[in-house]
C-alpha cells in the first residue's frame, strides 16, 4: 500500500467514495490475500485496477493476477490512467455496466439477480 494515491487513483476514488456512484460501496487499496487491490466492490465481486506506465512491463503478472481473481469469482476492470484523466464519465459508465451485467463465472442461483440495481 502506498501512503499517497496516484493522480488517477485520487480522481477515480473521488468519484467512488462515500457511495457516490449509484450508491455502490467501494473500498480503496483493499487488501485481499497477498494483494492490494486498487478498488473493490465486494458485493458485486468487482475489482477495478488502474494501469499506468508501471504496468506496461508487468502484463504477464497482471494476467496471472486477473486469472487468480477470476477463479475466485471476481470480475476485473482495468483502465489506463489516461482513460481516467480524459474521460472519467465513460469510466464510470463502464463500471456501472459491469456491475449490472451478470457475472459470466457465477451461476445466478448464488443470489445474484439478473440486473442488480444496487
Amino acid at each position: 500500500m502506498r501512503e499517497n494515491p496516484t493522480k488517477a487513483e485520487a480522481i477515480l476514488w473521488n468519484e467512488l467514495k462515500s457511495r457516490k456512484l449509484n450508491e455502490y460501496k467501494f473500498r480503496f487499496q483493499a487488501p485481499y490475500d497477498n494483494f492490494i487491490l486498487d478498488f473493490l466492490c465486494s458485493k458485486y465481486k468487482l475489482i477495478i485496477e488502474l494501469d499506468g506506465k508501471y504496468h506496461e512491463n508487468f502484463k504477464m503478472k497482471d494476467t496471472e493476477r486477473d486469472n487468480y481473481f477470476n477463479s475466485k469469482g471476481y470480475r476485473i476492470l482495468r483502465f489506463k490512467n489516461d482513460e481516467v484523466f480524459n474521460n472519467i464519465e465513460l469510466v464510470k459508465k463502464k463500471i456501472i455496466k459491469a456491475i449490472k451485467q451478470p457475472h459470466p463465472n457465477l451461476p445466478l442461483s448464488r443470489g445474484r439477480k439478473e440486473s442488480p440495481t444496487r
